[in-house]
C-alpha cells in the first residue's frame, strides 16, 4: 500500500463485497424476515401476466375490474417477480430473488458510477458502506437496519426504482466534462430508464427531472433544451404501454386509485406544507439509529464533510460534483413536497447517491495523514464490527423462524383441492398451485 493511498484493488474489493452480500442475502431468503404483505399483492399480477397475459390481480376479483386491470401500482416490477415464479415456481424466494438481483445491480452500478465520475475507490467505500454499515434502527421487515441487505430480502418495488434510476445516470456518466455533448443515443437511453424506473413506482418520475438538472449544470442551456426534446422521448416511449393500459380501463383506474386521492392534491396550497413538516418521519429510523450504532455517526460526519468537498470541487467547474450535489438535493426536494407517504423504503434511491457523497468524507480523511488513516481504520472496523453483530443477530432470526414454504405446505394439506379460499393475501404465494382460486380483501 503506498502511503495515504488505500489498496491498489478497489476493484477487487468492491467485487468481493457484491458477492458476499449475494451469498448471504440467498441464504435463508425464504425464512426472514416473515412475508410482508406487499409482496404477495405485488406478485400476483405479474405471475397472471406472464401466465396468461392479463395483468389483472386474482386476489380481489370484482373490485373495480382489477381481476382484468390492476391499476394499484406500477406494474414492471411485478412483472418481473411474475417471471422469476414462472422460472423458478411459485414462493416467496421466488419473488424476493427480483429484489436481491436488484439489489445486486444497484452496488454494481453505484461502483461502476463512482468509478467513472470519480474513482474506484470511491466505488469500494460506497459499495462497504450500503452492506456493511447498520445506518438505521430495525423494524419489524427491515431487521439489520442495513440498507441494501435489508432492501434486498423484501420484494417491493422501491430497490427497482434506484436500479433503473443510476443506470439512467451511468448512461449520461461518460458525457459530464467531455468536450462534446451528451449524444442522442445516450440522451434517448437515460429517457428510456428513467421511464423503467417509473413503471417501478410512480416517484421513479423524480429521476427525469434530476438528470436533466444535471445536463443544465454541467453542459449549458442549449443542451439542455436538447436533452428535455430527447430524453422526454425515450421517457414517454417507454411509459406508453402503461398510457394505452390506462386508457382501456379508464374507470376502473379511477375506482382502483380513487382511496389514494388525497396524495394528489397538487392544487392545494396545505398539501405540500404538511407534507414538508411530515417529511422527518420518512429519516426516523436513521435518527433512532443514532443512539445505537456509530455506523450512522460515520455515515452523517462523512456525510457532511463529502458534500463540503464536493460543493468545493463544484464551485471550482467539476462537472462530476455538480451532478452528484444535484441529483440527491433535487431528490430530497421532490421526496418531501410530493410524496404524502413518508414510508421509509422510498430511501431505497436515495442511499446509493448518499453513499457517494459519504465516501468522498472518508477518502479524504484517509489521506488526510496516517493518524488518521489509523482513526479511519479504527472506526471502519468498529462500524463493520456493528454489522457482523446485526447480520448474526438476524441469522439466528432466520433459524428459529419456519420457513415460508413449509408453513403454507402445511397449510395447504388442510385445505381440499378445487375449494375456493378466502384468506389473508400473506399465504396465496404457497397455495397458488393448490388453491388457485385464493382471494382476499384489498388493502386501503
Amino acid at each position: 500500500m503506498e502511503t495515504g493511498r488505500l489498496p491498489r484493488t478497489p476493484h477487487a474489493i468492491a467485487a468481493a463485497v457484491i458477492a458476499l452480500f449475494a451469498a448471504f442475502g440467498i441464504h435463508d431468503l425464504g425464512r426472514a424476515p416473515t412475508v410482508y404483505q406487499d409482496e404477495p399483492v405485488i406478485a400476483a399480477p405479474g405471475y397472471t401476466f406472464v401466465t396468461t397475459g392479463v395483468f389483472g390481480t386474482p386476489l380481489t376479483p370484482g373490485f373495480f375490474g382489477s381481476e382484468r386491470h390492476c391499476y394499484e401500482f406500477m406494474p414492471l416490477f411485478s412483472i418481473l417477480t411474475g417471471a422469476s415464479m414462472r422460472l423458478f415456481g411459485p414462493g416467496l424466494v421466488a419473488v424476493r430473488l427480483v429484489s436481491l438481483a436488484a439489489a445486486a445491480g444497484v452496488l454494481l452500478l453505484t461502483h461502476l458510477l463512482a468509478t467513472r465520475l470519480f474513482s474506484a475507490s470511491h466505488g469500494a467505500a460506497a459499495v462497504a458502506l450500503l452492506v456493511i454499515a447498520p445506518v438505521a434502527s430495525p423494524v419489524e421487515h427491515l431487521r439489520t437496519g442495513i440498507p441494501m441487505v435489508d432492501l434486498a430480502r423484501i420484494a417491493r418495488y422501491d430497490v427497482a426504482v434506484a436500479l433503473f434510476g443510476l443506470a439512467a445516470l451511468l448512461a449520461l456518466s461518460p458525457t459530464l466534462g467531455n468536450a462534446a455533448p451528451p449524444g442522442a443515443v445516450r440522451l434517448f437511453a437515460a429517457g428510456l430508464l428513467t421511464g423503467a424506473a417509473t413503471l417501478s413506482h410512480l416517484y421513479g418520475a423524480f429521476w427525469w427531472p434530476a438528470l436533466l438538472l444535471t445536463v443544465l449544470l454541467t453542459r449549458g442551456a442549449l443542451v439542455f433544451r436538447r436533452a428535455v426534446v430527447v430524453s422526454g422521448a425515450g421517457f414517454l416511449l417507454a411509459l406508453l404501454p402503461w398510457i394505452v393500459f390506462v386508457a382501456s380501463g379508464w374507470s376502473e383506474f379511477l375506482g382502483q386509485n380513487r382511496y389514494a386521492g388525497e396524495r394528489f392534491a397538487l392544487l392545494d396550497p396545505d398539501f405540500y406544507f404538511s407534507n414538508v413538516r411530515a417529511e422527518i418521519g420518512r429519516y426516523g429510523l436513521v435518527l433512532r439509529a443514532a443512539t445505537r450504532h456509530l455506523a450512522s455517526w460515520l455515515f452523517a460526519a462523512s456525510g457532511v464533510v463529502g458534500v463540503a468537498i464536493l460543493v468545493r470541487r463544484a464551485r471550482a467547474g467539476d462537472p462530476a460534483s455538480r451532478s452528484l450535489l444535484a441529483i440527491p438535493a433535487l431528490l430530497v426536494l421532490l421526496f418531501a413536497l410530493l410524496l404524502q407517504s413518508k414510508n421509509v423504503l422510498y430511501l431505497a434511491t436515495l442511499w446509493p447517491l448518499l453513499a457517494l457523497v459519504a465516501s468522498h468524507g472518508l477518502l479524504a480523511a484517509w489521506r488526510t495523514g496516517r493518524f488518521a488513516r489509523v482513526a479511519v481504520l479504527a472506526a471502519g472496523l468498529f462500524v463493520a464490527g456493528e454489522g457482523l453483530v446485526s447480520l448474526r443477530r438476524f441469522s439466528q432470526e432466520a433459524r428459529a423462524t419456519t420457513a415460508y414454504a413449509d408453513f403454507t405446505s402445511r397449510l395447504a394439506g388442510l385445505v381440499p383441492r378445487g375449494m375456493r379460499v378466502m384468506g389473508m393475501q400473506h399465504w396465496w404465494l404457497g397455495l397458488v398451485r393448490t388453491s388457485p382460486d385464493y382471494v382476499t380483501v384489498p388493502l386501503q
